[in-house]
Formats: C-alpha cells, structure tokens, sequence
C-alpha cells in the first residue's frame, strides 16, 4: 500500500508529457498585481503537487535538494532534478515526539533535525538512518550557522548551534558512522549566552558566519533574537579550532546589541548573496517592529566594528498589526509571508508593488526556503508547496533609481534595452546641464539619441567651448566607419574650434598654461589614428584651415603626423633653418625608400650651399643612389676652391672605397673632381687601385684620359694608356718625366718582344739624344735581352769613339758565335733524325703478317679469305665490306658521303685506268684503313654510348618479352 506522497510519484510517471520536470500548477484565484496586467507577474506562483498522508511542519531547499519534514516523525528528500526518486527516511519511531525544525546546510549534504522533545539528530546525504545527536541533548536546537569554510560532503566543519535557551554552541559533525563512537558530533561547547544578565529568556531565531577573504583568520559572526541583533567580527583561535575568541572579542566589556523591544515570540534571519560561495550583499531581520532592513560590508572589516549599514525598517502596508510568519530576500525584494498572503516590498523605495492572496483552502502558511544556489524561492503550509518564480525582477529597477537621479546605476539595469538607456541618459545630460557641469552633461548628452543641432544650441547659448569640443569628440567617437562624411565634417569643427582657442590665447601675447593645456589636447585629438586617417584624406583642407589661422608651430606638427616631410623642410628652408631641415631628413626611417630618396634629391642641391659638411655625414649614414645626388655636389664644386672640392670627394670616395660603388657616373665624376685638385697623389692611388684590365676599370677611359691630359695629370695619363694597352704612348709620356717609369711599361707587353723591343729602343734613343748618356745607354742592352749592339749604334753620333762600346761589341760577336754554333749542331741532329725515319720508313715497307687459313672476320665471323681483308699491325683482320660497314657507322654524314663516293667511283673505272684507279683506292684505304677500329679513337669515341640504340630501345624490349 502506498502513501499519499507515493501516489504523487507515481501520478507525475503517468504525465511525463508535462512540460515541467516538477509538477507546478498555478494558484487558480486570489492573484492581485500591482504591475501592468499585459506583462507577465514578477513573482509567479505554482503550486507543486505534494500529497500526504501527514501534514508538513517544516521545509528545507539547498542545492537544488528539498528536505520536507511530516507529522509522524519522517522527512522526505528530493532531488529536484530528478523528483522520480524519493527517500524517506524515518526519524524516531517515539510516538510522544514530534519534529520541531529541520536545518540544510548550503550544499544540501549535512540535515539537522531539531525534535520537540528538545533531542536532535544528524541526517547525512549518503546517510539511510538518522544518528542521534548524544552531546546535544537537552539543546533544543532553533538555529544553524553553517561553515562554508570548511564544510564537505563528509564533514559539517566547525559550525554554531543556536539554542531554545539563547546558547551558542560550537560542535563538528562527520557524515561518517566511526566505530565505538560516541555519537556523529565531536565536543560540543557553549561559547556564548544571549540570555546572560537578563530577565527574560529569548530563543536564537537566526546566526549567520563569514570568514573574511581580505584578513586571515577573520570571521563575522551574527546573532538574533526575537528583539536583539548582535554583531561580532573577531580572529578565531589559530592553535584551536574555535570561535569562541570572535564571540568573546568585547570582553570584559558588554556585548553590544541592536534592539527592538516587542512581545513577537518567533523571528526570522533572512540574508542575501548574489553568488553563493560571495558574501551577503543584503539582511532582512523580522521583529516586532517590522522588518529591518539593510546592506552589509565586509571588505576590512575591524574588530569590534559593525557589518551592516544604510539599515531602516520596512513598514508593511496590509495590516499595522499583522506580523508575517516568514521573510525572505531577493535582489531588490523583501519577501514577506503572511498566513494567507505573498507580500513583496521593492528595497529601493520601500514600496509595495506585488501582493498576493492565497486561497483558503491551501492552508496556514507556516514559512518562506530559499535556494541560494539555484535563487528558488518556496512556500509552504501544512498541505501545500509552492514555488515562486522570480521573471525580470530588475525590469523596473532602471526607473526606480532614475526618480531617485541614481542614474549610474540605473543605466546598470537598463543597458540592454536602447529605448530605456536614452531615457536615463537624457535625464542625466539634463540634470548635469541645468547644475552647469557642462562638460559632463555633453559627454552624456552625446550618448543620446537628442538631435544634434538641439544640443549644439545648448552649448553655444552657453557659449562654452570645451563641453561642445567634449560633445563633438563623443559624437565622433559614436560613428560607425561607414559614416565617413559626418565623420569628415565633425573633426574639422572640431579642428576649427581648437585653432580658434589657440588663436585667441596665443594673441593675447602672454604664455598661459591654458594655451599648454589646449595645445597638448589638440595635438593628442588629431593623433589618434581614426581622426589622422580622416585628416590624411583632407589635408587640403586642414592645410588651409592652419595657413588661415597662421599656426605656423601647428602646420609643421601636422605635417610631421601626416608624414608630410617634404612640407616640413620647405618651411625649415623657408625660415633659413637648415640644420632643422637636415635634422628631418636624419630621422627618415626605412619605411619608404623611395620617398626618403626623392626628399635627398629634391633639397640636398640647396642644402649644400650652406652646411656641406654636415649633409655629407648624413649621406654616408643613408642607402642612398649617389647618381641622383650628383647635381647636389656640382652645385658645391662649381666654386673650384679646396674646401669644397673635400666635400664632395669625401662622399665620392665613401661611395667608391666603403660602399663598392661601380657606377661609372660616379667613378668619372671623382677623377674630374681629382683631376681639379693640385696634388696628384689620390688620383694616382685611385687609378692604382683599378683593375690593370681596361674591360674592368669602372671609369670611362678615354673620358679620363682627356681630363688628365686637359689638365697636366701626366703621371695618371700614363696609368690610363698602360691600362688601355697604349704602351708606346705611356712610354712616351713617361720619359718625360720619370725614366724608371719608362722602363716600367716597356716591359709591360708579355708576349710581343717585337713592341718591347720598339719601346726599349724608344728608351734607348731618349738617353742617346736627350741625354747623351753613352754608358746609361750600354747599360740598357744588360735590362733588355731583347737589345743588342747594332740596334742602338744607329743612334749614336758619327765621331763617338768605339772605346765607349767596345766591349759591348765583342759581348754582342761572341754571342753570335755561340749562336753559330748552335744552328751547326742543330742541322747535324736533324740529318741524323732523317736517316732513322728513312730506315724506319723502309722497315714498315718490308713488314708483314701470317694469316691461318681458318682466320675470321673480327666483325661478321666468316672465314677472312673467302673475301678482299684488312690486316692490323695489332692483329685484328676484317673484311673490307664489313671494315667499311663498320667505319661508317661511327663517322659523321660527310665522311660517309665521301666514302660511298670513292667506291662509285672505283666501280666506274677499269684496268685501263690503272693511275686512277690506284690512287682511289689509296684514297679510300686512307680513310677506312687509318686505325685498327677496335684499338683506334672510334672504340674510344663509343665508350659513353649506349649498347642499344634509343631508336632500338621498344624492339629489343619486346624481342627480349
């Protein structure tokens, strides 16, 4: 046989078509709101089917986790989320007891079940049976301060009890059955009495602890009673595990307390957090005065000090003398349960805004559960649940805070509907304008969806220029980049605005730290990157707004934000301030080559005018085309003194000895530039630094030739026609000045001793006729062997004594003897080499070979004497045919023609031809029969070719398959 509660279930199994996972049905009659009627209720209720055969004396709801305790001594547990599966767990089989309260810790694993009988019992989650609580008997328990802390599935954590007789007790409870234990709690100790030194004994109706996140080992602790509130913040014991420190921190003074002196016998703690593991943010304390109300504070809290502030009594508005019997909170609400109506007073006004009437026939309300994990809110009385669901309770919360000029907050609670947003931000704007904040109230007002000229008129009947600037910047920082006109037209008012400020300070003559302030603004508005896209498309514009105004110091800024440096250097030029130019063209990065290219080449020519040096030094730190600043570098040459020349080398020669250069430009440009100079010696260590290969050389030299010879450079003339290979006109020039020099590129031509000779002879004649140096010119036959005696005894006078070359001349006969002697030994040696080759000649003549009769051809294998043969001195015979064949194979198309000739022709004639015909085949042997093909150049010419022939290749391939 099964209960009510039994039916329950199984009537929820036959309609598992519902919607809902728990059965809800909404309170038929009695509902009054206080909201529009179109819109869904704020607080809605429904009904959950619940039916026993008992009534209910108490609920519990943690974690989505429902504790319902019954007449008879039982308790029903379920799991919300899975309602089909219900525990009942018997709690004392006494029938003069009765439960009292049953307690839930937060996570919905821990039961405290307080009997009548002023015993207790501990019901864990995993737990089948309760335990009864030994060391709690005779404490009839009527309150709980759980331990977050430090709680678990298995343990409670050290936890306060609050007695009937207003006792605190500290105890740990473990879930788990220890064997010869004395019972589930460990030592339970009274650590503080409400009731201490008064007259009158109260229950605790409601304790609350939180441990401080921000102080170690900091707890608040809060204690009511029907009439008293008590506060402590304190350090809880470190050696041991104990709040007693925290409830004894005003010793031996008197605990403090907060009273509203009434005759309510029962009360009720109500506390609120927005997420369960944060601390409350709100508390609702019912006394017989009303419900007190308040915020509370936990950051740093001191010891001693209280938590709670902005606290008030809310006033019901029902009936003055009707208390409810239960309160509860939620963000913006007090709950309040009466015994036959659903009360809710909005905190933010204190005002009343849902009631509901609870039909008759529901029973008695005895009390309000909230869930603070899964923020569900139940009521009950002795036959019926129900659950209020909370819709959009902060829907009207905007509003509320806007009448109170809350508006912070208000947009908090407004900003994902537009509508309601532009409404507060109106009010806002407003309100700031009329207390003459005008900055704020344009910022504000630039967020609305007010017209713009409107507001616009507003600022400039104020005439004040820094609110429309704040309304211009906000509305710019508004638009979408699709709004690229307003856009435009927005920042150059703003643009205009600023130069105007600007104008008017910077007339005024005095430096202001106004005009400082305005300028750094300005300068950080138009250097934001939207705003310097924009501008960058209307520097036209903005250019002509500057000129206009004269801001000369602003043009130049903008111009450097605009990367616009061509423009900054004409005004630097323009003002004569030509390291300001070159400092621009310094600090030109890498981004664009090719620009930074073009700014050098545009203003070095005028730059070099002035600060030559300094510009140099900047060329040499940039990769620049040295080409294109070689009209700078005429413009500084044309003056032709020292100085100026310098420079412009300087850079030449970094560009020819540092940088590689080869660009012939540049290499003829410095040797016209060397040329110019009245010491020889760099163009001489350039020309010597060249290659000694005219193809090589990176100037033009006939071009430097000319320069040298305009310019009396006649020792680098004589470099450039040694290089060019004119050694007789580099002899000639070089006897002009430096003989040894002479000697130098007579010896030059390597392989031509008829041109060495000629210029040695030119040497020679020098000395003879310019110097008429007898003995100078004797010793130049030992520096030339090329020269002997009678080539230079024409150049000497008719009457000069033989004396003076005697020994020359005995030198130059004896050697021609010796040269005599040598051709007579030659011949003899070449009539001995002939005789041999005549004897080897006829040697071969009379050589021969013996052929077997069974020899083959190397070629064909067929009996060599069955046809004409060719016999090799290295033994291989062949037919002739299959010789020609063969030969033919190997040879190129024009010696194959030549040989199919011969034998047409050998074909033609006949024996009367005897001379002819001898003579072809002499011809023909000559070419068939000049090697041996297996031992000759054709075995070797065949070595890289394939053994079968490509053309062969799919022929053989499918004979082989």
């Amino acid at each position: 046989m099964t209960d009510l509660f039994d039916q329950y279930v199984l009537e929820k199994k036959a309609n598992r078509s519902s919607s809902t996972e728990i059965s809800l049905q909404p309170i038929s009659s009695g509902f009054v709101a206080l909201t529009n009627e179109e819109t869904k209720p704020m607080f809605q209720p429904e009904k959950f089917i619940f039916r026993a055969q008992s009534n209910i004396i108490d609920l519990a709801v943690s974690n989505n986790i429902m504790v319902v305790a019954l007449e008879g001594c039982q308790v029903k547990r379920i799991e919300l989320s899975n309602p089909f599966e219900v525990d009942t767990v018997v709690i004392s089989k006494r029938s003069d007891d009765q439960i009292d309260k049953i307690f839930l810790d937060i996570l919905g694993c821990h039961l405290l079940i307080s009997m009548k009988s002023s015993e207790s019992f501990y019901l864990g989650r995993n737990n089948k049976k309760p335990r009864l609580l030994q060391k709690l008997k005779n404490h009839k328990i009527e309150a709980v301060a759980w331990n977050k802390f430090s709680m678990n599935e298995i343990t409670t954590g050290l936890i306060l009890i609050g007695t009937s007789k207003g006792l605190v007790c500290e105890t740990e409870i473990d879930s788990e059955e220890k064997f010869l234990s004395m019972g589930s709690e460990k030592n339970v100790k009274v650590i503080f009495n409400v009731n201490e030194n008064r007259d009158i004994e109260e229950p605790l109706t409601g304790m609350h602890m939180e441990k401080m996140n921000d102080i170690e080992n900091r707890y608040v602790v809060i204690l009511t009673t029907p009439s008293r509130m008590y506060q402590f913040v304190g350090n809880a014991s470190i050696e041991v595990a104990s709040f007693q420190n925290v409830l004894s921190v005003f010793n031996p003074d008197p605990t403090p307390f907060l009273e509203l002196p009434g005759t309510l016998s029962y009360s009720n703690l109500a506390l609120y957090c927005l997420k369960a593991k944060q601390t409350p943010k709100y508390f609702a304390w019912l006394t017989a005065q009303g419900v007190y109300f308040g915020e509370l504070d936990f950051y740093k809290v001191e010891v001693k000090s209280n938590v709670t502030k902005k606290s008030r009594i809310l006033l019901t508005t029902y009936n003055k003398n009707e208390l409810p019997v239960s309160i509860s909170i939620s963000e913006f609400h007090c709950i309040l349960l009466y015994e036959n109506r659903f009360v809710t007073i909005c905190v933010l006004n204190n005002e009343e805004d849902f009631s509901e009437v609870i039909p008759i026939k529901h029973g008695t309300m005895i009390g309000l559960r909230s869930d603070s994990i899964r923020k569900t809110l139940w009521a009950f009385s002795e036959s019926s649940i129900f659950q209020y669901h909370i819709h959009q309770e902060s829907r009207d919360v905007w509003k509320l805070l806007l009448n109170k000029n809350e508006f912070d907050l208000a947009k908090e609670y407004c900003k994902h509907n537009r509508a309601q947003m532009d409404l507060v931000l109106r009010k806002q704007a407003e309100s700031l304008f009329n207390e003459k904040k005008y900055v704020q109230a344009a910022a504000t007002y630039a967020l609305t969806l007010n017209s713009f000229e409107d507001v616009v008129l507003k600022f400039l009947d104020v005439n004040d220029n820094e609110a429309l600037k704040m309304f211009l910047q906000k509305k710019i920082g508004n638009l979408k980049p699709a709004d690229k006109t307003q856009l435009t037209m927005l920042v150059i008012w703003l643009f205009e605005i600023y130069l105007n400020q600007l104008g008017l300070l910077r007339d005024s003559g005095e430096p202001s730290e106004a005009y400082d302030v305005i300028q750094d603004d300005f300068r950080k508005f138009f250097s934001q990157s939207r705003i310097k896209n924009c501008l960058e498309q209307n520097k036209n514009v903005i250019y002509d707004l500057l000129s206009s105004h004269s801001d000369a110091e602003n043009m130049i800024y903008f111009a450097t934000q605009m990367k616009d440096y061509r423009r900054v250097i004409q005004h630097r030029i323009q003002q004569n301030n030509y390291y300001g130019a070159l400092d621009v063209l310094r600090k030109q990065t890498e981004e664009n080559q090719q620009y930074q290219s073009d700014l050098f080449e545009q203003f070095s020519p005028i730059l070099m005018q002035h600060i030559p040096k300094q510009l140099v030094d900047v060329w040499k730190l940039r990769d620049l085309d040295p080409k294109k600043l070689i009209p700078a570098l005429v413009t500084q040459t044309q003056k032709n003194d020292t100085k100026s020349l310098s420079y412009a080398i300087d850079y030449l020669e970094h560009c020819v000895y540092k940088l590689n250069n080869q660009e012939k430009a540049i290499h003829n440009y410095l040797i016209s530039l060397y040329c110019k100079l009245d010491d020889e010696v760099p163009l001489l260590r350039y020309l010597n630094g060249q290659s000694e290969d005219i193809g090589s050389v990176c100037y033009e030299p006939k071009y430097a030739l000319r320069l040298c010879s305009e310019n009396k450079k006649d020792q680098a003339a004589v470099l450039i026609y040694s290089a060019m290979g004119l050694f007789e006109e580099a002899v000639d020039l070089a006897l002009k000045t430096d003989i040894e020099k002479a000697k130098l590129y007579a010896d030059k031509p390597e392989n031509d001793d008829q041109l060495k000779k000629k210029l040695w002879l030119k040497i020679a004649r020098h000395v003879v006729d310019q110097q008429q140096d007898i003995g100078r010119a004797m010793e130049l036959l030992k520096e030339c062997q090329l020269l002997k005696i009678e080539d230079i005894l024409p150049f000497f006078p008719d009457f000069v004594t033989i004396d003076r070359f005697k020994d020359a001349i005995c030198d130059s006969l004896e050697e021609y003897n010796k040269h005599i002697n040598n051709l007579r030994k030659s011949m003899m040696d070449a009539t001995e080499s002939a005789k041999l080759v005549r004897t080897e000649i006829q040697d071969i003549r009379n050589r021969y070979g013996v052929i077997s009769g069974q020899e083959n051809c190397a070629v064909c294998y067929y009996p060599l004497v069955t046809r004409s043969f060719y016999y090799f001195p290295c033994t291989h015979v062949f037919h002739s045919d299959c010789l020609v064949e063969q030969v033919k194979m190997h040879s190129k198309e024009r010696i194959r023609t030549k040989i199919d000739g011969l034998y047409a022709k050998l074909a033609s004639l006949t024996s009367s031809n005897a001379s002819s015909l001898e003579k072809t085949r002499l011809e023909l042997d000559e070419i068939i029969a000049s090697e041996c093909i297996y031992c000759g150049d054709i075995m070797i010419r065949t070595l890289d070719e394939p053994f079968i022939a490509p053309d062969e290749y799919e022929a053989v391939l499918q004979s082989w398959s």
